[in-house]
């Protein structure tokens, strides 16, 4: 795997934090809105509606943060281990309805690190469908060293121009925000010395993960 132009640690992280809270801005500013229409609208339809949605965003908003805290920072169970069943449901509650994942697998647990790595690719591949689909995700091999493969079907399948090469670690231009997430993928990827192929056909874009 050839080498991306490397971030320093300081400014990776500026960039995943900035990420993050991207993902958290919205829902957070909903919130906000909801409890000044109940502080100022006595209409009991209103207060009722301003509810759903302090009561809807605030459920986004933690399912953004509780992945986030796996995919992105230190956090796990006591051990170094994951349930699979855990790493389902983190991707899950980030999905916007017009995604659907569905899940394979041989094994009930994963390695801290590939669980982080499993939920980046999620992200990835929810990428490769803007308008919508689904999401095939299988892992197979044994639990030390699991092999990953995702395919994204959804009409007008395809990758942002510059996601191939950084995850590949081809890509020698400047990363920033708009693509630090793959990036951040890419350096999971290096971490574990694992390589990515891609392959992208009429309205599918597949993902392998392997040594």
């Amino acid at each position: 795997m050839s080498e991306n132009k490397e971030l320093a640690d300081l400014e990776l992280a500026a960039l995943v934090s900035s990420r993050i809270c991207h993902d958290v801005v919205g829902p957070v500013g909903a919130i906000f809105n909801g409890l000044e229409v109940l502080e100022d609208d006595d209409d009991e339809q209103v207060k009722q509606y301003a509810m759903d949605v302090i009561r809807r965003n605030t459920k986004n908003a933690w399912a953004r943060l509780e992945f986030a805290r796996l995919a992105f920072g230190a956090a796990g169970s006591a051990g170094n281990d994951i349930p699979y069943n855990k790493i389902q449901d983190l991707a899950n509650a980030i999905l916007e309805e017009k995604h659907k994942i569905n899940w394979a697998g041989e094994l009930d647990f994963l390695p801290k690190g590939y669980a982080k790595l499993v939920l980046n690719l999620v992200v990835v591949a929810v990428a490769a469908i803007p308008r919508g689909g689904e999401i095939a995700i299988n892992i197979t091999g044994n639990v030390e060293r699991p092999e990953i493969s995702i395919v994204s079907k959804g009409d007008g399948a395809r990758l942002p121009e510059r996601v191939p090469g950084i995850l590949k670690g081809e890509q020698t231009t400047e990363i920033d925000a708009l693509v630090i997430q793959p990036y951040y993928t890419y350096r999971l990827l290096a971490d574990h010395k694992l390589s990515i192929s891609i392959e992208v056909s009429e309205n599918q874009v597949e993902f392998n993960i392997g040594d």
